[in-house]
């Protein structure tokens, strides 16, 4: 195994563990032996416990960020409300992936990078810059900060759906109404007003 791919397998296996026990869950011990590697190794690539966990969350961060920029070119040219449904359909598509992310970053909170999300200078949630770009395509007249709340209010509310649609909600009773275009359709009526908003 390269560098690489071993700082990879401690990444992803500490993303495992930490989303499912939380910080103070999880040893070092564990993380090396689940992950099939040396403890040196974690030492090697991230000194400690606590930045293993912080560059999990940033890697984590990052790739979301990734995903987003990915699913903009994949649309090219597109309204926010479609950007927000094709986020909200990989989610959905991802929904462990993103029940686990969304349970590190709320369990342990307390040792949270403050660099954890710096693409292109940009405060706000992964992928956030490329929305607020679509944004601004569609608004050029809007204000800076009027768009950097629609971001996370849009943001705020695909991330909602998509893990109330991944979850064992929809099965109650209380939640027999909510189906997959319903959510689609609430997602971009969100939108839209939004928008109208700015």
């Amino acid at each position: 195994m390269t560098d690489k791919d071993t700082k990879g397998k401690i990444l992803q296996t500490a993303h495992e563990l930490f989303s499912q026990k939380g910080y103070d869950g999880v040893s070092v011990r564990e993380i090396s032996k689940a992950a099939g590697v040396n403890i040196s190794a974690i030492s090697y690539h991230f000194e400690n416990k606590e930045k293993l966990f912080q560059e999990t969350i940033r890697n984590s961060m990052n790739e979301m960020a990734n995903t987003v920029r990915s699913l903009r070119e994949e649309l090219g040219k597109s309204s926010t409300s479609e950007l927000a449904l094709k986020i909200y359909d990989y989610f959905i598509k991802n929904s462990e992936n993103l029940k686990l992310s969304f349970k590190m970053f709320v369990i342990d909170a307390h040792i949270f990078p403050h660099d954890a999300n710096q693409e292109d200078d940009f405060i706000g949630p992964p992928g956030g810059k490329v929305i607020f770009d679509c944004i601004m395509e569609e608004q050029p007249e809007a204000k800076e900060d009027d768009v950097i709340w629609a971001v996370r209010t849009i943001f705020t509310q695909v991330v909602h759906k998509a893990l109330l649609m991944s979850s064992q909600c929809v099965n109650h009773n209380s939640c027999k109404n909510m189906t997959g275009e319903d959510t689609r359709k609430h997602i971009a009526r969100v939108v839209k007003v939004v928008l109208n908003d700015l």
